[in-house]
């Protein structure tokens, strides 16, 4: 199960050193591109404690594997079944990469989640429990 992710993964380039020089206002950016658009208060604010106990540096680690991370070149070559879970309000891995990594992959199936962003397990934890569960007993694995 693959969810809120792509074959290729690319990030603003200047945000692994923006994450250096400006901690605080690209944390910020960073919780209000992750989540959808009816995440509470209350989430947000928690996302933001918890991101914050992440040092820079890891947070920066992070984003530059992101930023090489490319398997476009293999996806043919993956022969187990996959569950693709995507969502419509993805700032961070936009739903098209998500289509991609679904059509390249040749036992691949994908769910869109309606009005989710790239936290979308967070956002939606029963949409999600509910793509997996119907996979998996419709027996496509």
């Amino acid at each position: 199960m693959l969810i809120a992710t792509g074959s290729k993964l690319p990030i603003d380039p200047a945000l692994p050193q923006r994450i250096l020089d400006a901690p605080d206002a690209t944390l910020d950016w960073i919780i209000n591109n992750a989540w959808g658009p009816q995440i509470t208060d209350d989430l947000r604010a928690l996302a933001h404690q918890r991101m914050a106990q992440t040092p820079p540096s890891v947070l920066r680690g992070d984003y530059l594997a992101c930023q090489s991370f490319d398997m476009r070149d293999r996806l043919h070559k993956i022969t187990a079944p996959a569950l693709i879970i995507a969502a419509t309000d993805d700032r961070m891995v936009h739903l098209s990469f998500s289509e991609t990594l679904a059509g390249r992959i040749p036992r691949a199936a994908l769910v869109v989640i309606q009005g989710a962003g790239h936290m979308l397990p967070l956002e939606r934890p029963a949409e999600v429990a509910r793509a997996v569960t119907e996979w998996l007993e419709a027996g496509q694995w």
